[in-house]
């Protein structure tokens, strides 16, 4: 929420016209070796009537090459902290997507300005 809220995309009230909609499909950490992390989630925006205006399906993939760090293997927390940062920026992401924008009657973010 914090990413739709810094670009001024939730009503104060949350009684704005349209629905955002997440399903997580995937969550997925490992590591042999390198550290492998895996999101996928879809996205739906519903307007008050429960049509829907805008769909995708996000995926974020990252590899880390850590064997010289820390082994083969590595602690529970530390692939937690690698999956949930992989998750914040597809999350952080999305909200900038111009076919998003534009289903919502917004004008395209431009790199280097500050979040609307």
């Amino acid at each position: 929420m914090n990413a739709l809220q810094t670009r001024g995309m939730i009503a104060p009230d949350r009684s704005g016209p349209y629905r955002f909609q997440v399903v997580l499909n995937t969550l997925y950490c490992d590591q042999y070796i390198g550290r492998k992390a895996e999101v996928k989630f879809d996205l739906t925006v519903l307007d008050r009537t429960g049509r829907t205006l805008y769909q995708d399906s996000i995926v974020r993939n990252d590899y880390e090459f850590t064997f010289f760090d820390n082994g083969i293997f590595s602690s529970i927390d530390t692939l937690g902290k690698h999956v949930e940062r992989l998750l914040d920026k597809a999350v952080d992401e999305a909200p900038d997507k111009a076919a998003l924008r534009s289903a919502l009657n917004m004008p395209p973010r431009l790199a280097g300005l500050p979040s609307t």
